[in-house]
């Protein structure tokens, strides 16, 4: 059995683990049971490689910073138009690579004043992000033609 095992693990240039080889072993004739292709791994020294987790640094915390005042008092909705906006960012993985999103909502309307986006192969994205995103949140649409 352990050969079989080990000769299953060598032909996935080392990457299946317990549970693929057990499928593969199955799919040649051979009775198997996830658990015994995971006892035989282990004997033998042998282990897959499972998918990467990848957590992205979006903060480098300063213990010593105070945080930000909160000019709105979790208060979003203020009754009126353009009285508190909130901004966030966020980072979704695309086949291309990272990209990051920004976007500002008005608390009242909450509707999206601006947005803006870009990949992470560019340096320095956040302030990029948010400087492009607040220029055209400012900017007024212009004029329709009378």
């Amino acid at each position: 059995m352990d050969q079989a095992v080990r000769d299953a693990f060598r032909a996935s240039d080392d990457v299946y683990g317990a549970p693929r080889i057990a499928r593969e072993l199955g799919a040649k004739g051979v009775v198997v049971d996830r658990k015994t292709v995971a006892a035989s791994m282990r004997r033998q020294g042998l282990e897959g490689i499972g998918p990467r987790m990848f957590t992205p640094v979006t903060t480098i915390q300063d213990p010593a910073a105070r945080g930000f005042a909160d000019h709105a008092q979790r208060q979003w909705d203020k009754g009126r138009l353009d009285a508190v906006w909130a901004s966030d960012i966020t980072y979704l993985r695309t086949g291309e690579g990272w990209l990051y999103l920004a976007a500002v909502r008005d608390g009242h309307s909450r509707r999206v004043l601006g947005w803006a986006r870009l990949h992470a192969s560019l340096g320095m994205l956040t302030p990029i992000a948010f400087e492009t995103l607040h220029y055209e949140a400012l900017t007024p649409e212009p004029e329709p033609a009378k």
